[in-house]
């Protein structure tokens, strides 16, 4: 099926939907496959393919909702999936923020490096080689290595059909690799991990991911419990992305404004962070991994300044969001799939340098921590998490990787603890972040 014949396909549930008596219809269309690498105990365990392709629809009537999916395009199918989707919204509740779709723009931006041919016609064959030049690379460092991991290529086109006159299509491609080493030595273990992702071949070099994922095993030998109390800590740039990415996502998602659930409700304008902070969504980023034209409800998207210096400047909206707290449509609607209801996410976070260099973070540190993990925001403010992969610092130098280490803090400590930012941005998949200096934090070291 090519894809002109789903647009058709979009168009004609849409028109069929409002002849069945829908205000508003709106069509999320996907086709596309995946192909998946499995590595266990050093070897390929398994290669399959599983197809992404599904239609969603989802109508207003009277400012109420009906949703319907399928994954089968056949014309009795769709048929009845668009009956069952204007029955459900006769039968359903109004919601007087329902003002319906979203609108066709004068102009999408435009986004470049989306797709990539080369990629997308990646055999399994090749796929399975790229695993092996991983798993080789690694084992080459020491080959008592326990290597697990999954490589995932995804090729995939995405139409968005509404009855507004929204009529967008995006192909893309993705793909990952991801590798877990581990070695043991006497008594002792080290783990490492290292990934690689992007939407173009020429990102990836399976050699470096499995090289690197062993010297991190390496590394995290000869782990030592530390005395518990108050240290300074430093993150490395992967570790800044994660924090703040979860905490950002989270944190000003207008969709949880709403619902309650928001570290920063009713603070728009306000100082929320260290002025060191400056946090961008940037869904514009050219060939960047969560990059987009239009959102998940085909309104544009747009480079939205989230944090400036560490005033909050912008929530993260979608249609039904923007209208029920009255502010600006960022065009961050997101959903999983091809059904249910999209809310607003971030796309593509990008932390702004500070002007410190690596040897100046940490000497400002002196004596605490370095940290490789980022800190995971689970469910309330509050963080305590085991240290994964973190290292104890004297005098600016690193003495030796930490065990059994507990961390715990706050959201809101974290943004407003950061002293100093580094210089120096990592750049994967188009995402930017710098490592950054966070202040005393309590560590349990079960010393």
């Amino acid at each position: 099926m090519v894809k002109n014949e789903n647009i058709e396909i979009a168009e004609k549930v849409v028109n069929l939907a409002q002849k069945l008596g829908a205000e508003q219809s709106e069509v999320c269309l996907l086709q596309g496959n995946q192909l998946s690498i499995n590595l266990e105990e050093s070897s390929i365990v398994k290669a399959n393919s599983r197809s992404s392709t599904g239609i969603g629809l989802r109508v207003f009537i009277k400012k109420a909702s009906g949703l319907a999916s399928s994954t089968q395009f056949g014309k009795s199918i769709l048929e009845s999936m668009t009956k069952d989707a204007v029955s459900l919204a006769k039968a359903s509740n109004p919601d007087p923020d329902n003002i319906g779709f979203a609108q066709p723009p004068d102009k999408y931006p435009e986004v470049a490096g989306l797709y990539d041919k080369k990629l997308a016609n990646m055999s399994s064959e090749a796929l399975v080689e790229f695993a092996i030049r991983a798993l080789n690379a690694g084992l080459e460092v020491d080959s008592t290595f326990n290597i697990a991991g999954t490589i995932n290529l995804t090729i995939g086109t995405k139409i968005i059909v509404n009855s507004n006159s929204v009529n967008v299509t995006s192909d893309n491609t993705f793909m990952q690799i991801y590798l877990s080493n581990k070695i043991t030595k006497d008594d002792d273990v080290g783990v490492g991990m290292e990934y690689n992702f992007g939407r173009s071949i020429d990102e990836f070099d399976p050699e470096e991911v499995g090289k690197v994922a062993a010297e991190k095993a390496l590394k995290m030998l000869g782990g030592k419990k530390i005395d518990s109390g108050n240290y300074p800590f430093l993150i490395d740039q992967r570790a800044t992305r994660q924090t703040f990415n979860g905490i950002i996502s989270r944190g000003v998602s207008a969709y949880n404004i709403i619902q309650g659930t928001a570290f920063f409700n009713d603070r728009l304008a306000e100082e929320i962070a260290s002025s060191a902070l400056t946090i961008i969504d940037n869904p514009l980023e050219e060939g960047g991994y969560g990059s987009r034209y239009f959102d998940d409800e085909g309104s544009p998207c747009q480079k939205t300044v989230i944090v400036d210096k560490g005033t909050l400047l912008s929530y993260i909206s979608d249609v039904y969001t923007a209208k029920k707290l009255d502010i600006p449509n960022t065009g961050s609607a997101s959903k999983q799939g091809y059904d249910g209801i999209p809310h607003p996410s971030t796309s593509l976070i990008q932390i702004e340098p500070g002007s410190a260099t690596k040897d100046e973070l940490f000497a400002e540190l002196g004596t605490g921590l370095y940290l490789e993990n980022g800190l995971m925001v689970r469910g309330g403010t509050n963080i305590s998490q085991q240290v994964d992969v973190g290292f104890w610092v004297e005098n600016g130098e690193i003495q030796y990787p930490v065990k059994n280490t507990m961390l715990g803090t706050t959201v809101y400590d974290i943004m407003k603890n950061v002293k100093l930012v580094g210089k120096d941005l990592l750049v994967e998949g188009g995402m930017k972040s710098p490592m950054v200096l966070i202040g005393p934090t309590k560590f349990s070291g079960g010393k």
